[in-house]
This record gives C-alpha cells, sequence and structure tokens, in this order.
C-alpha cells in the first residue's frame, strides 16, 4: 500500500503543533545547553544513547557540564564511539567528565537491576536526571495499517521497547532518585508526536499505542511521586533525520524530517537545569519555544493543559 505524505502544519490543533506562536527546528540561544553549567557531582542516565536522538542528549548534558554520564544501548560498538565523542566534547569545553556505559536490553527488567548496581557502585547511588529514549522497533510487518496482518512477536517487541522499559526504569531507579545525593528529581520520557495517529499507514500502530502509554504513564508517575519532588516529563524530539527514522519510515514520510537532532537534547537541558513541577505528568514538544511556553505556566496549570482525556 503507497504511503501518503504527511504535512504536519497541516495537523488537527488537538495534536498540539503550534501550541506556542513561535516554533523552532534547531535550538534557540534562549536553551543553548553550552549556557548551562549543573552542580558538582550531577549525574544523568540516558537509555537508549546509541545513536539519534538518545546520542545527542547525552553531547547536551555534557555540554551543560553534567559531571557523570551513563549511556547505555544495546550495541556496545555504538556505546564506545559515542563515550569517546563525549570525552572530546568535554575536553573541548575544558571540563572533566565520567562516561559510563551499559550494554542493554532496555525491554528486559534484569538490564535495569544492572543499572542500578552499577550506579550504586560508581556514583555512590546518585542519580539526578534520567531520559528514557528507548524507541523504534522492528520494521517488519507493523507498517500495514491492518492489525491482522501484523506479527505477534513483533507487536509486543514493539510495545516493550515503546512503553514498557520505561516502567522497568522507573520501578529500579526511583527509588535512588528519591535518595538525599540526589538533586535533580527529573525523568524525561521521549515520545511522540506519533501518539496522536490511529492510522497504520502513517506509524505503526504498536508504535502509536506504545507512546500514548508512556505519556499516560507520566502522568501517573508524575503524580505518585508529587510530594517527593519528582518531576517527569513527556518529550516529543520534533521530527528529525536519525539512522531509526531514516531506516524505517517509507521514503514519501521523510520530507517531515526536518528538526535538529540537537533540539530535543537542548530541551532536555532546560527541563532539568530547574525545578519544573508545573509540566510535570504533562506532554511537551522539543520544536516548541520554551519563553512562550513558560508563558503559559499559569493557564498549564490552572486549565490542566498538555494531558491525555476523552472528548464528551
Amino acid at each position: 500500500m503507497a504511503q501518503p505524505e504527511l504535512d504536519l502544519s497541516k495537523a488537527p490543533a488537538h495534536w498540539g503543533m503550534n501550541f506556542t506562536e513561535t516554533t523552532h527546528q534547531q535550538p534557540s540561544r534562549r536553551i543553548d545547553p553550552s549556557n548551562v553549567t549543573f552542580p558538582q557531582g550531577y549525574t544523568v542516565v540516558v537509555i537508549g544513547a546509541g545513536k539519534g536522538i538518545g546520542e545527542h542528549i547525552a553531547k547536551a548534558y555534557v555540554q551543560a557540564r553534567a559531571e557523570n554520564i551513563v549511556i547505555t544501548s544495546r550495541t556496545g560498538s555504538d556505546l564506545d564511539r559515542v563515550k569517546k565523542e563525549l570525552e572530546t566534547l568535554a575536553q573541548q569545553t575544558g571540563q572533566a567528565v565520567k562516561v559510563s556505559t551499559l550494554v542493554q536490553d532496555a525491554t528486559k527488567p534484569e538490564s535495569y537491576t544492572k543499572l542500578k548496581d552499577l550506579l550504586e557502585e560508581g556514583f555512590n547511588g546518585r542519580l539526578d536526571t534520567l531520559v528514557f529514549c528507548a524507541g523504534g522497533g522492528p520494521v517488519g510487518t507493523l507498517w500495514t495499517p491492518h492489525i491482522d496482518e501484523t506479527d505477534v512477536d513483533e507487536w509486543n517487541e514493539s510495545i516493550a521497547l515503546n512503553f514498557t522499559g520505561s516502567y522497568y526504569a522507573a520501578k529500579y531507579l526511583v527509588p535512588l532518585m528519591l535518595r538525599p545525593q540526589s538533586h535533580g528529581k527529573t525523568i524525561v520520557n521521549i515520545t511522540s508526536a506519533a501518539s496522536h495517529f490511529t492510522g497504520g499507514n502513517i506509524t505503526p500502530a504498536s508504535y502509536s499505542i506504545g507512546k500514548l502509554a508512556l505519556n499516560r504513564f507520566t502522568q501517573i508517575l508524575g503524580e505518585n511521586y508529587a510530594d517527593q519532588g519528582l518531576v517527569v516529563v513527556a518529550v516529543h524530539p520534533g521530527s528529525s533525520p536519525t539512522p531509526g527514522a531514516l531506516g524505517s519510515m517509507p521514503p514519501s514520510l521523510h520530507n517531515i524530517l526536518t528538526d535538529d537532532q540537537g533540539l530535543c537534547g537542548a530541551v532536555c537541558v532546560w527541563i532539568s537545569k530547574e525545578k519544573r513541577d508545573w509540566i510535570s505528568g504533562r506532554y511537551i514538544c522539543a520544536t516548541w519555544d520554551m519563553d512562550d511556553l513558560e508563558s503559559k505556566k499559569e493557564e498549564i496549570v490552572k486549565e490542566d493543559k498538555l494531558k491525555w482525556r476523552m472528548a464528551v
């Protein structure tokens, strides 16, 4: 079946693509990570940092002078490359950074117990910001718009990668984030505007469902731990020409991949650099103007916006 071209400028209003009057395709000076300096010992974990958006998120935190970075991926060679690039980036800015790597399958709970052990042993159990950036999944049969034609194992793997892994991350790592030595208390779940889609010919239905579940989980997690100071935000990273996107999306959809891969990382740093409990449990787009977003703070809180609910 031929894939239609997608014009995000004509997206329905409820997708929120233009919630702020100004939008960006690359980081603005106002959210440049190099203008941020995190406190001494600041520790960040980026799950799914072997390439693409996750890799650039890790780089943004190095630019913002986070001292400790832990990156994970299924592929050790990707981690080795990213680790070297992070260390080189730190040297260029005259800072010291400790980069640790862990080869992990983000869909397996035992991967997160190993990650917890790594943080306990190497970083005194400190975790300030956790970014869950695992996502994507098998291509295979999932692009079909007909559910009966999909493969069960591929479907389950997609759901696990795009959603269930975030539950494992929270279950095993939130206890570290609530300790006195962990000051940031911030979780960023990388979601997708695909959570708005219902047609399997635009993105796989399993991917859309996984990201939709991730959005609701973000809200639940934020409410669960609000009284303990945890801030949890779901971020659509924009539409970028990442290796994953180019390798899985039909060529007819490549026209939307116009956002800089570093944009989401800059927004993650913006979220982490100060307490932003007013966006906890909510969904935001990396393409939004963060000054515009902050100007809507009172409106967002009063009307409880940027959350999923049924239209009746």
